[in-house]
């Protein structure tokens, strides 16, 4: 078997450092020194996941004031038996106030429901947070 010259391993060799160094200088230059270039990518890591994040949190109305219920054991669910990806994923609206209402069904009708939700995206960040009317008030 053939093996490369020592001037073909030299130059992989440095090829190999040069990439490496431009790699490891990016988020140095941006992060450490607050650097900006055209030529230096900004190093993100997962830069498009968690788009459509929502952090969903219920509350029931009280004496006292607002409690948060969870949502998980209302519906019956536990370690054990888990809920699949489309009922755990509240990214819109629509699916809060479905989840909402499935919970007032079990709470009872007469219960003060809603939920406060915040939504977020790497790039952006958490938005603010938004609450909901009475859930389980029966409209016309």
């Amino acid at each position: 078997m053939n093996q490369p010259s020592s001037r073909v391993l030299w130059w992989r060799g440095t090829l190999f450092v040069l990439l490496a160094a431009w790699m490891l200088s990016g988020p140095v230059y941006r992060q450490v020194i607050g650097g900006t270039s055209p030529y230096i990518r900004e190093w993100r890591m997962y830069g498009t996941r968690a788009v459509r994040t929502c952090k969903v949190l219920f509350e029931e109305q009280d004496a006292g004031g607002w409690s948060p219920v969870s949502r998980w054991e209302t519906e019956g669910y536990n370690v054990t038996k888990w809920p699949g990806k489309s009922r755990r994923m509240l990214d819109t609206r629509k699916a809060a106030n479905k989840a909402g209402r499935s919970m007032c069904a079990k709470l009872g009708e007469d219960t003060v429901l809603r939920y406060r939700r915040k939504c977020g995206h790497v790039r952006d960040g958490w938005g603010e947070w938004e609450t909901s009317g009475n859930l389980c008030e029966v409209g016309p």
